[in-house]
């Protein structure tokens, strides 16, 4: 069934064999005498500690749920089921599945610099008005996405006096300088983002029809949603695991 496959899938790229065995590595290290001698460090393993055990958890109560649905279906394959109860397990099994795609998500995100914050710029390029309107639609759609997903978000640049513009500046080239580095030790990842594109058609990663037709397509993905109004309006989780989902294969 998709569900198996689905936990099986989040199992071959979390190896939970491993990670108990450096969950055992951590708890040892704090065990230790000397643990606290170094605070900054003593907090930051039992960060990654905190957060591994979690997801061993995780994955223990999302095996657990797929075998007692999986066990329902087996009892109730040979016999009449009326349409709530299909209703119920139906629903159940696609609630499972959305969690096990989630939890598979989250391991993706998993690197050391998945935890850190984000800057994102959005430029109208060439255009004039309409162009500036797309942008401010844009910024929109993306603070909404932040909202929904529970992420404290801020708009650096409309912030005001100097210290506040100061503070914006030292963020984006914090930011940048970060970039840099990451970008030298990991060569293959630098590839994929060292192409810097002309803003504008053709060159884009996601397209936006709004007439005559509706349509949103992403074109690393070719995932295509006809709900424009949803995606503009913020819901674009969809759009965004299908792509990491994919980079992940």
């Amino acid at each position: 069934m998709r569900i198996e496959l689905e936990l099986k899938t989040s199992e071959s790229i979390f190896d939970p064999d491993k990670v108990l065995v450096k969950v055992k590595e951590l708890e040892f290290l704090s065990e230790q005498s000397d643990f606290w001698s170094n605070q900054k460090k003593a907090q930051g393993t039992l960060k990654e500690l905190s957060l591994l055990k979690k997801k061993l958890s995780t994955i223990d109560v999302l095996s657990k749920e797929n075998d007692d649905l999986l066990e329902l279906v087996e009892i109730y394959s040979d016999e009449d089921l009326d349409d709530e109860n299909i209703g119920e397990l139906n629903s159940s099994l696609l609630s499972l599945i959305e969690n096990t795609k989630n939890f598979e998500i989250e391991i993706i995100l998993s690197k050391k610099e998945d935890v850190n914050n984000a800057i994102l710029s959005i430029n109208s390029g060439a255009g004039g008005t309409e162009a500036q309107d797309w942008a401010d639609m844009l910024c929109r759609m993306y603070f909404r996405y932040a909202e929904i997903n529970n992420f404290k978000c801020e708009f650096l640049d409309r912030l005001d006096g100097d210290e506040a513009n100061k503070s914006y500046a030292m963020k984006i080239l914090s930011s940048k300088l970060y970039e840099l580095e990451i970008e030298k030790v990991k060569s293959k990842e630098a590839e994929q983002n060292s192409e810097k594109k002309e803003i504008g058609w053709g060159n884009q990663i996601r397209s936006y029809v709004l007439h005559p037709y509706q349509m949103v397509k992403d074109h690393r993905t070719n995932e295509e949603i006809g709900n424009v109004d949803s995606v503009l309006d913020g819901n674009l989780k969809i759009l965004i695991d299908n792509l990491l989902s994919k980079i992940k294969e």
